[in-house]
């Protein structure tokens, strides 16, 4: 698992809160709204209930490596979350996007998951990203297409790739479609775009594909 410095991790968990707007289906925040008959009567601090929010939380068992009969079950190892719904106008409940920063064996982690609920009305998360939610966008599917931020570390620079994945009922998850854009930071903080695939060729574009998709498989960054 890769890990940002701390500057950059919670400067880019602020920024991209704010860019991974919810076009795609229901934020956390109008969640929340109208949602009072699916919080449940748990202790929590001086609160009677927890948030939905939470209470899916407990149910991936996150702060427990997810392992579901696990009866160990608590929130202490989450730093931050944003939630975003799985389809446009569903409850978080049946699904939704899950950007969070939480401690992993005592290491700050920024990861994406993506959770579905399945007919026999398990929860079950079928995707993985070592990386950032950058942005989504509604297709008429009804599930989102979303952009992926992945950071490739190098000795002297750091390369960022932009990927947008798509819903793949075929695969019940989400696969990658195209990378859109690459990004490389130098030792001294600078950034420069060295590939955007709307100035590209189509070859190249194409080229760019496969390579890109190629090392986020060897580097293990998707699952």
């Amino acid at each position: 698992m890769r890990i940002l410095n701390k500057r950059l991790f919670n400067m880019l968990f602020l920024i991209l809160l704010i860019g991974a707007v919810s076009s795609c289906g229901n934020d956390e925040n109008n969640e929340n709204e109208g949602q009072g008959s699916e919080t449940i009567p748990v202790q929590k601090g001086e609160s009677n209930t927890i948030s939905l929010q939470d209470q899916l939380l407990l149910e991936t068992n996150i702060c427990n490596d997810f392992i579901l009969d696990s009866t160990n079950r608590d929130l202490s190892c989450i730093m931050d979350t944003h939630f975003i719904a799985l389809q446009k106008d569903s409850s978080l409940s049946n699904g939704f996007i899950l950007m969070t920063k939480y401690l992993n064996n005592e290491i700050q982690t920024l990861r994406t998951y993506i959770f579905q609920r399945m007919e026999d009305d398990s929860l079950v998360m079928i995707n993985d990203f070592d990386a950032i939610l950058v942005s989504s966008d509604t297709i008429s599917s009804g599930y989102c297409d979303i952009l992926i931020r992945f950071v490739e570390p190098f000795k002297e620079d750091k390369f960022y790739y932009n990927c947008w994945f798509t819903y793949s009922f075929e695969e019940s998850k989400y696969v990658y479609r195209d990378c859109h854009s690459i990004n490389r930071e130098s030792k001294n903080g600078n950034y420069l775009d060295v590939y955007i695939s709307e100035t590209a060729s189509t070859e190249y574009q194409i080229q760019t594909n496969r390579e890109v998709f190629e090392l986020l498989s060897d580097y293990e960054l998707i699952h």
